[in-house]
């Protein structure tokens, strides 16, 4: 977000609707930094969010919510979040899309074809059928996808929320 190009992404994303949240300004792991580098870590990434996006509640709250690169976190990184009022939040389906190219379309549906099954095979009730689901929207294939995946779930019973209203942060 340092150069002006990833700053006009944010902001376009931010205004089509999307959440802006935080992920950390260096990507790095941050079960491997210090309390007071992870503090630094979210911090200077809400402060950005916020130079980049004005100053409101939402983008306050927003910028609270991190998803920790790698997805690596523990007792002790989540501690030193919630101690400044950040919330760590973690995915629960990742078809690995970082990894693909357009010509791998194919495996990506496949992926997510795989993902419904496995839901639809728990037994009713069992567990929480929400999905909170990782992409990169630098991905083209996963951008490819989209407008067949968005309609798949709808019919299915699924509601896009935001992540905030996922875990419960939204009035």
């Amino acid at each position: 977000m340092r150069n002006p190009e990833g700053r006009l992404r944010v902001q376009h994303i931010y205004r089509k609707g999307h959440q802006v949240s935080n992920h950390t300004l260096s990507h790095r792991s941050l079960d491997q930094l210090s309390p007071e580098d992870i503090l630094n870590e979210v911090m200077s990434t809400q402060h950005l969010l916020i130079k980049i996006l004005g100053y409101d509640d939402k983008i306050k709250r927003d910028s609270r919510v991190v998803r920790p690169p790698y997805g690596h976190i523990d007792q002790r990184v989540q501690d030193t979040l919630k101690s400044i009022g950040f919330s760590a939040v973690r995915w629960n389906a990742d078809r690995y899309d970082w990894k693909l190219k357009i010509e791998d379309r194919e495996l990506l549906h496949r992926r997510f074809e795989q993902q419904l099954a496995l839901i639809d095979a728990q037994p009713s009730g069992s567990l929480n059928r929400s999905i909170l689901d990782l992409n990169h929207e630098r991905q083209d294939v996963t951008l490819s996808l989209l407008d067949e995946w968005i309609p798949q779930l709808k019919a299915r019973g699924y509601e896009f929320v935001s992540l905030s209203e996922c875990i419960g942060l939204e009035n």
